[in-house]
């Protein structure tokens, strides 16, 4: 099972591999909601609401995929294979490291700092994929190496590593 958000018609749609093809979860999740919970809602257009109700697992996905069945909606949306796919989320913030090991420093002709340099991104920084990567002059150098780290949880300080 793979969740991705795709393009569809100009408007981002959350799309779900089920089997051997691909389900508009947008509108399904929509019409879930209407008959299942007797909620009326717009088609979702991005991953965050799923996430925030503790929505965005395989047993929730396997029961919107359930419900289909049940109806007889399955092919109602059924898609075409995503031509396109989106950024799935949006980060709120992006803090960054440079210069973070020795060989990394040694290639710009730089000494590794004592303490990480920490600086921040913007979110528009983000791209989905294929989308081309726009490099000004003014720039100056970029390098195309990254390492990246994605925290999804809750707020916590001060915690053990099996805390964590």
């Amino acid at each position: 099972m793979k969740v991705g958000l795709i393009s569809r018609e100009g408007t981002p749609t959350i799309a779900l591999q089920a089997g051997s093809g691909w389900l508009d979860f947008s509108g399904a999740y929509q019409v879930y909601l209407l008959i299942h919970e007797k909620r009326a809602t717009e088609p979702l257009a991005e991953l965050m609401p799923l996430l925030e109700a503790g929505r965005m697992t395989p047993a929730f996905f396997g029961e919107v995929l359930m419900f289909l069945e049940e109806h007889r909606l399955t092919d109602a949306y059924r898609l075409d294979a995503p031509a396109r796919f989106l950024l799935p989320l949006r980060p709120g913030k992006i803090i960054a490291l440079g210069r973070n090991y020795a060989a990394h420093a040694a290639e710009t002709g730089f000494d590794a700092p004592e303490e990480p340099i920490i600086f921040t991104k913007s979110s528009a920084a983000c791209i989905g994929d294929g989308e081309t990567i726009i490099v000004r002059e003014s720039y100056g150098r970029v390098d195309h190496e990254a390492e990246l780290a994605i925290v999804i949880g809750r707020t916590a300080k001060f915690l053990s590593e099996e805390e964590a």
